[in-house]
């Protein structure tokens, strides 16, 4: 996983080329990963950027949904929050109206 440094240094090899460019970070991984009911670390949210970098696939980029798939990846590691039994989304963010102890 590239930083800001090394992305940089890499757009300048693009001889003038207009490029697209998005950019994800470590503030953007703990903000899904909240919002999953995960509690993750400094280096597991890097690892997932990293894994996003190399091994998302090409033709349909880098998406939230490419990022679940490697906080999945990442949770098995991970102590998940009190899940809703109703929804499964973390209690703390749950919207079915149900009673939780």
């Amino acid at each position: 996983m590239p930083t800001i440094e090394q992305a940089i240094k890499r757009l300048h090899h693009s001889d003038g080329q207009h490029v697209a460019v998005a950019i994800w970070c470590e503030d953007d991984v703990f903000v899904r990963a909240r919002e999953r009911g995960l509690t993750i670390t400094r280096e597991q949210a890097q690892e997932v950027l990293r894994l996003m970098d190399s091994k998302h696939d090409c033709e349909m980029g880098i998406s939230w949904a490419t990022m679940d798939v490697y906080l999945d990846e990442i949770a098995k590691d991970v102590q998940e929050t009190k899940r809703c039994p109703a929804c499964n989304h973390p209690v703390a963010i749950c919207t079915c109206q149900r009673i939780h102890d």
